[in-house]
């Protein structure tokens, strides 16, 4: 979860660690000359290793699903998943169309 505060900063260097994570282990290892070789850029909104965001959220930290009756409640969903849920529907190729069939 991104905290309230210092956003900015926090998103940058997890960003950042994801990359780094995701160069050493998984993205192909290539030579400056190698035009084969294929690698996401450190800021690309479309690579693995880019983050979906999930804000920090006082609703967040105290649910519980086991012992919740209730769930969560819309609003304080929407103000911490809404760009999490915007990331997955890009995904699934989900549009507001489709979402009021």
């Amino acid at each position: 979860m991104i905290p309230e505060i210092g956003r900015e900063k926090y998103l940058r260097r997890f960003r950042e660690h994801a990359w780094d994570v995701f160069r050493d282990h998984l993205y192909e290892e290539a030579l400056s000359d190698d035009m084969e070789a294929f690698n996401f850029d450190l800021n690309d909104e479309t690579a693995p290793h880019y983050p979906w965001q999930i804000f920090w959220h006082r609703a967040l930290q105290e649910f519980d699903p086991a012992t919740s009756e209730f769930g969560l409640d819309k609003k304080s969903a929407q103000e911490a998943l809404s760009d999490f849920i915007d990331a997955a529907d890009r995904l699934l190729g989900i549009t507001e169309k489709d979402e009021m069939a």
